[in-house]
């Protein structure tokens, strides 16, 4: 990746001679701009500047140069975007390096980890036996940082090492300087041995245990995923760091924690197995798995710690189901309501992960009578009631109660929006209700009339109680009672419009089928011993001394 190539070019020695390039599509064009300038510390200008993702490039460089000073070449086609494609055109540097002819040096591969430096052994084979002929080897240190520091120089073979501190000192290199000023043949190198002890090493293995989730998951679902590591050396894991690192299309890092695992012992292994809540994460994300990262037990190698894995978090873009309800009654525009009403507002979402937890999900204003404009509800007070949604059934519910509402129309207004901020609708819902706070009913409207089989009766109920009594009575023409019903029979009556549950069919007290004709009816209805005043509606003029007709037709 760019950080790696960052440390890379970090860890040349100055004059360090270094040769790039790139056969097809190196996406030069999307890197940082912190990468390119490191394209600048060997030399390199027209690399950097490429504009096209399909750029074939070369270059020799030098560490320490000023950008503009390497040789480097770009080429721009577009077959190179597959790595099948063969192409005629080329890419071509040079470079003349100079150095002194009289002497080199060579430098040795990393050395280490280890809990303990043995010696340092070495030998070189000469062409002659000519005093000319000179070699001095150096040890260097590496940090933890990565960083070289010499401790010792012009060493003889055998040299003990074992008072070095490994914890501040974990890696050895190794340099050797060869010269011959006189016939230009150097010693030639043969072989050079460092002894230690050797440090613990472990792997990661599917084989042991491997699950992983899904591959696509809804915002707000949990990523899920076990693998197994084990050690492969008779030395222990004294104990198990596992870093977890989330990045997403932009390489930004949106989740990174370490957790600690138990120690681990010769040829042991154990189950990683953790979940991450994707409600932070959004589009195509990467999951990347580094055991023991930071060399807290040291090890040999951390390339077989390291497992990534690539996912996608389904963005929530489904608006939540709003419902509202009067008294647990849905109501048209303009209906009346009690003067004390508990209006309750649902708010359903599909997504059982991303829950609708607290009152911020909803907005609720109320403009009264002779206002110009609604005012908002404090959802933080006594006359609200909120119940979260949960994992199975994500239905907030918003119960508003507010204190006696005089006598006019009022209008309601309200949106939902769920926990990733999906509206319930793209205007507020809004609906007009009337409060009249006396006891009132109109007359009892059959419906549907003429009727055959099923009756009910349709009215309207204001004020804030219902009737305890309520009698019904069905007639014949000339007064002859063949139908009675009670409130117990009738059914519920709430505040506002109604329709009964109680429905007539056509058959007398005693279950006959009564004959097609004319039916009279009378309604009625008390109220602490009281009889109901009437509310006045445009089709009262049907009705002739409280007494209405059916027409029943089979």
């Amino acid at each position: 990746g760019r950080d790696e190539f960052r440390k890379f070019i970090d860890s040349l020695d100055d004059g360090t001679y270094i040769a790039i390039w790139a056969k097809y599509d190196a996406d030069v064009r999307d890197w940082d701009a912190l990468t390119k300038s490191y394209l600048g510390k060997i030399g390199s200008q027209k690399v950097g500047a490429t504009k096209s993702y399909f750029t074939t490039f070369a270059l020799i460089g030098r560490k320490g140069w000023q950008p503009g000073q390497a040789s480097e070449d770009t080429l721009y086609n577009d077959k190179f975007s597959t790595q099948d494609t063969r192409d005629s055109d080329i890419v071509s540097v040079s470079l003349t390096m100079t150095g002194k002819w009289y002497t080199g040096y060579l430098n040795s591969e990393k050395i280490g980890p280890t809990k303990h430096w043995g010696k340092i052994f070495y030998n070189f084979n000469s062409f002659e036996n000519g005093s000319h002929d000179k070699n001095y080897v150096n040890l260097f240190g590496v940090k933890n940082d990565g960083t070289d520091t010499l401790l010792l120089s012009n060493i003889a073979t055998g040299t003990d090492i074992s008072s070095v501190n490994t914890t501040v000192i974990p890696y050895l290199k190794l340099s050797v300087t060869f010269t011959d000023t006189v016939t230009r043949t150097p010693n030639q190198f043969g072989r050079w041995i460092v002894t230690y002890q050797s440090v613990a090493e472990g792997t990661i293995n599917p084989l042991i245990a491997y699950d992983f989730y899904k591959d696509k998951i809804s915002q707000g679902d949990s990523l899920k995923f076990k693998i197994g590591f084990q050690t492969i050396t008779k030395n222990l894991f004294d104990s198990l760091p596992v870093e977890l690192k989330i990045t997403d299309a932009n390489r930004i890092v949106q989740y990174d924690k370490i957790f600690m695992y138990p120690p681990l012992g010769e040829n042991a292994s154990t189950i990683i197995n953790q979940s991450v809540s994707t409600k932070n994460l959004t589009g195509d994300n990467s999951l990347q798995l580094s055991v023991n990262g930071n060399m807290r037990t040291p090890e040999f190698t951390l390339t077989n710690n390291v497992w990534t894995k690539n996912f996608s978090v389904l963005i929530d873009k489904t608006n939540p189901i709003m419902d509202v309800t009067f008294d647990g009654y849905r109501i048209m525009n303009g209906d009346y309501v009690s003067p004390t009403p508990v209006i309750q507002i649902s708010s359903k979402d599909d997504n059982p992960y991303l829950i609708q937890s607290d009152t911020s999900t909803f907005a609720l204003f109320l403009k009264r009578p002779n206002s110009t404009s609604p005012e908002r509800v404090n959802l933080n007070t006594n006359n609200i009631h909120f119940t979260p949604g949960n994992s199975k059934s994500n239905n907030a519910i918003l119960s508003y109660s507010p204190d006696k509402l005089t006598d006019g129309m009022y209008t309601l207004q309200v949106i939902a929006k769920d926990a990733s901020g999906n509206l319930s609708g793209s205007n507020m819902y809004a609906i007009d209700f009337n409060v009249v706070s006396a006891s009132t009913i109109t007359n009892f409207f059959p419906y549907p009339n003429p009727c055959t089989t099923s009756m009910r009766f349709v009215f309207t109920l204001t004020g804030s109680k219902a009737p305890e009594d309520l009698l019904i009575r069905i007639m014949t023409i000339s007064g002859k009672i063949v139908k009675e019903v009670t409130k117990q029979e009738f059914g519920n009556i709430h505040i506002g419009n109604n329709i009964s549950e109680w429905a007539w069919d056509g058959n007398d007290m005693y279950g006959d089928r009564l004959a097609n004709g004319v039916y009279l009816y009378q309604v009625l209805t008390r109220i602490d011993g009281n009889a109901i005043s009437k509310l006045d509606t445009k089709a009262d003029k049907y009705f002739i001394q409280n007494t209405g007709k059916i027409y029943l037709l089979h």
